[in-house]
């Protein structure tokens, strides 16, 4: 299990790169064909950022200190912050 929690920061910084990457590029796709985004891709990638967040918060933290409620309380948190930023970028990228 010491391993898990040595390579969760990791594992989360780059999940969460490629998430954020993926978002974009779809909406890069979509506005080079003229088609909407939509609100789908935001939701999902905030709210995966943020299970990806949650999921490091939990296995970085020592056995005897794990707390499920800290770590949902930190994926809401970063998804929220996720899903603000993510829709700043987009609207300064693409427009409203």
């Amino acid at each position: 299990m010491r391993q898990l929690s040595r390579w969760s920061p990791s594992i989360v910084a780059l999940g969460s790169s490629l998430v954020i990457a993926a978002t974009l590029l779809h909406y890069a796709q979509a506005h080079r064909i003229g088609a909407p985004g939509g609100y789908l891709m935001p939701g999902l990638g905030a709210v995966s950022v943020g299970v990806l967040a949650g999921a490091g918060n939990y296995f970085t933290a020592a056995s005897d200190q794990r707390n499920i409620p800290s770590a949902m309380a930190a994926a809401v948190v970063v998804s929220l912050t996720t899903s603000g930023l993510l829709m700043a970028t987009l609207i300064l990228a693409f427009g409203s």
